[in-house]
């Protein structure tokens, strides 16, 4: 687990100590199995990354648990900033990561179509209390059809619930692709490429 986070994510692990565990997966249809990474999720529930081979898995390189949900609900990083200015909320844990890595606080929505309202109305009544302003959320799904739609339509909930939201992403190009967190192994999550994203 800390080599694949290391080496074929790039993160410096210092800062993702006690966030992740390493687990195991067995695929009863294939009989196949494989090391993982597993990160633990609100309402009891974890998310895990096979990291031998995946491609031996055909789409399913990933697996959460079984019966457990953590909807209306984000992952986050305990060390995040709970008061910055914008909150950029993404679809994947390891893009989660490569944004805070470049300076940018951010939650893992796990999926395109998880709307996080718990964790909104959370973060409404911890900023009331506190006496600061809510952050603008910017909604920084993955390229595609999918991410797409549910980018403009958490954009209007969000803005109809009372909070400043905005979109930002990055365009695959061709085979390349260029999510947040492989713009950060290109070491290419710098502010370029977040004004460009801004601009999409």
């Amino acid at each position: 687990a800390d080599a694949y986070l290391e080496h074929a994510r790039g993160f410096p692990l210092k800062r993702l100590q006690g966030l992740y565990s390493q687990e195991w997966h067995q695929d009863r249809e294939r009989k196949i199995g494989t090391a993982t990474v597993r990160f633990p999720l609100p309402g009891g529930s974890w998310c895990e990354r096979h990291i031998d081979r995946p491609e031996r898995f055909g789409k399913r390189k990933a697996g959460f648990a079984y019966g457990k949900s953590m909807h209306g609900q984000w992952w986050a990083m305990p060390d995040s900033a709970a008061d910055a200015g914008e909150l950029w909320l993404t679809e994947g844990i390891f893009d989660t990561i490569a944004l805070e890595m470049a300076g940018k606080a951010s939650r893992a929505l796990l999926s395109c179509n998880n709307y996080p309202e718990q964790s909104l109305i959370d973060l409404a009544k911890a900023c009331a209390e506190a006496g600061r302003e809510r952050p603008m959320l910017i909604w920084a799904l993955d390229d595609g059809g999918a991410g797409k739609t549910y980018m403009r339509k958490w954009h209007e909930r969000a803005a109809n619930e009372g909070w400043k939201s905005r979109a930002a992403y990055t365009p695959d190009r061709g085979d390349l692709e260029q999510d947040w967190n492989e713009l950060w192994l290109r070491s290419r999550l710098d502010d370029a490429a977040i004004t460009d994203a801004r601009y999409h």
